[in-house]
């Protein structure tokens, strides 16, 4: 029996999948020609549009930036089986985590991709990359995912792993959703359960400027802390070393510090700068700093933890609310127990 083709929306925001080479260096460009040369070539029964939101380097991402992708797949929801969002590396680990919180319970794949050469330049990874997201945007995999070389991945567990080479992306602490070989798409069977949401979808963009990251090192001075609340910080994500611990004797304790900023009104969570493992209370600097009322996130990547804490404090300026969310597993950002 024939079956009509799915329709599949490519959103366009930029990165190097689309600049070109000028005068050495590479350069935002509008690059839907080439683009759209490549979608012609595809021969499956699949119907494609474009639809070009964004020509900026990554780097220049900030979530109300993000938010145009966002508001274009609200507005189209209904329209299309599934999104492609084209957009630069070097944020999309950003991108993916902001979108699986803005787009809870989408029923819709939104695959997001980028590459690590222009897709006009020869021996690109724009091409497969482009081409094997549009397939698995036509399967009934709901969720936001990355597809990068290969693999596909739960959008909010991927990070940048590599500057250069084209396996540029990895999800260290959580399996791989499919990956393709040279005959087929491969969908893991087991992760049946993600696939299929029952809840309705959950659509609510927000985000808060009043939420930082700080990477903990040998050294940390105490008082880049305690300066956070006379900015106007609301909550921060300190990257801590190992299993989450934090240093709590001698000059560069961060003991008092933290007491202090959570007497203020912080929110503080605790992410591990590991990429595999996860933060747990498991030595006692550990627990000196879990009395202090900070929150441990468990195997989530610093930059799902960015965008939750952010989201949350957009969402509500209730602290008590927002600290009891932060540890929760809302989007299959972490895991639960032994997961």
């Amino acid at each position: 029996m024939h079956q009509p083709a799915k329709r599949i929306l490519i959103l366009d925001n930029g990165g190097t999948v689309s600049m070109k080479r000028i005068e050495g260096s590479l350069s935002p460009v509008d690059g839907k020609e080439d683009i759209l040369k490549l979608i012609y070539q595809i021969k499956y029964p699949v119907e494609i549009e474009y639809l070009k939101v964004n020509s900026i380097d990554s780097t220049n991402l900030s979530p109300p930036v993000m938010k145009l992708l966002y508001d274009a797949i609200v507005e189209n929801y209904s329209l299309y089986h599934g999104f492609v969002v084209l957009t630069g590396t070097d944020t999309l680990a950003y991108l993916a985590s902001f979108l699986s919180f803005w787009l809870l319970e989408t029923h819709s794949p939104v695959v997001i991709t980028g590459s690590q050469k222009p897709l006009n330049e020869l021996g690109s990874d724009a091409p497969g990359n482009i081409y094997y997201s549009i397939l698995f945007a036509r399967e009934n995999i709901p969720g936001v995912s990355v597809f990068f070389w290969q693999k596909l991945y739960r959008g909010n567990r991927v990070t940048k792993v590599d500057s250069r080479g084209f396996d540029a992306f990895d999800s260290p602490k959580y399996h791989p959703l499919g990956y393709v070989d040279a005959f087929d798409l491969r969908i893991y069977s087991t992760l049946e359960s993600f696939f299929r949401p029952f809840k309705k979808e959950k659509f609510r963009y927000a985000w808060s400027p009043h939420v930082t990251v700080v990477k903990l090192y040998p050294g940390f001075n105490p008082k880049l802390l305690k300066i956070l609340p006379g900015m106007g910080y609301k909550g921060v994500i300190i990257e801590a070393f190992g299993l989450g611990n934090l240093p709590d004797e001698g000059e560069y304790s961060l003991e008092e510090a933290v007491k202090d900023i959570v007497n203020r009104g912080l929110i503080v969570g605790i992410c591990s700068q590991c990429l595999k493992g996860a933060a747990q209370v498991e030595y006692d600097t550990a627990k000196r700093f879990e009395r202090l009322d900070v929150v441990f996130l468990r195997d989530i990547t610093p930059e799902a933890a960015y965008a939750k804490l952010s989201w949350l404090s957009g969402l509500s300026e209730d602290r008590e609310w927002i600290k009891n969310k932060l540890p929760e597993a809302i989007a299959g950002e972490m895991s639960i127990g032994d997961e």
